[in-house]
């Protein structure tokens, strides 16, 4: 029976390459600015984390919309620029 036939690997890597291809001027837009608040909130995650383990940075410190609002002193301790809120 055709009904029971596992997706091949193929399949997915078509699948992979089709969203790759359709999504790429978003994760261009995203993840290629190196200035964007994206890129800078990804780019120090680990280290931030590593910092601040076990407790984190505290709740709306750290890429969260209030953080944004009302600029971190976590942002500024990293040295992130305040237009990027």
């Amino acid at each position: 029976m055709r009904g029971d036939k596992k997706p091949t690997v193929f399949l997915y890597l078509i699948l992979v390459v089709g969203v790759l291809f359709l999504g790429a001027d978003q994760l261009q837009f995203y993840f290629g600015d190196t200035t964007s608040a994206r890129y800078l909130l990804q780019s120090t995650s680990m280290q931030i984390a590593q910092s601040l383990f076990p407790f984190g940075s505290g709740f709306g410190t750290y890429a969260s919309y209030m953080s944004g609002e009302y600029y971190s002193p976590l942002y500024y301790l990293y040295g992130f620029p305040a237009s990027m809120a």
